[in-house]
């Protein structure tokens, strides 16, 4: 039977593990105690928290926390990070520091979205841009074509549309004519 205090903390990381948008595991070997209450200081500023976890009980609570895949992030001495916001500004927030610590912090992986994620793959996701701003760009690209069309439109209307009929039928057989002549002067 584990202990109380065992128990309360599988209970505390279950509760992280099922409001966290992300979970990073990462080493974090050769940080300082200094050093390690910086990138706590760091990323908490950043709305990320940091815990250092004993792997038995991380595989405890990813499996109350039915995401069985997040005890793989724990191997060897582990640090977890866990984001609540927005998953790209937390993996922001932890490759620029994991830059800057000079290998004695590295992340091996990431649980986002019920997918693990190598570390490649976490520092990719820290150059997306911020979620406002990709909407923003989401969004003028949906509004290009539609403003096209709106104006194609604009256009059909202002003709009349015998007009229209009347001249397309024109451009049709002019191409016809030409792919003729060019069909004849093959050998």
């Amino acid at each position: 039977m584990p202990a109380p205090k065992k128990l309360q903390i599988v209970e505390e990381l279950t509760e992280r593990l099922a409001r966290a948008s992300i979970a990073i595991g990462a080493a974090y070997q050769g940080l300082r105690v200094a050093e390690m209450n910086e990138l706590r200081r760091q990323l908490k500023a950043k709305g990320v928290e940091v815990r250092v976890t004993k792997n038995t009980l991380l595989r405890l609570a990813a499996a109350a926390a039915d995401k069985p895949e997040i005890a793989e992030l724990g191997e060897g001495p582990t640090v977890i990070v866990f984001g609540y916001g927005d998953a790209v500004e937390a993996a922001k927030a932890v490759s620029d520091y994991a830059q800057s610590a000079k290998n004695a912090f590295s992340i091996r992986r990431a649980f986002v979205e019920g997918r693990l994620l190598s570390p490649r793959e976490v520092g990719e996701l820290a150059t997306l841009p911020p979620r406002p701003i990709l909407a923003g760009q989401i969004a003028g690209a949906l509004r290009s074509p539609v403003w096209r069309l709106a104006q194609l439109l604009a256009g059909a209307l202002v003709q009349p549309t015998g007009q229209l009929l009347n001249s397309s039928l024109i451009q049709f057989q002019g191409l016809l004519e030409a792919r003729s002549r060019q069909l004849e002067a093959q050998p």
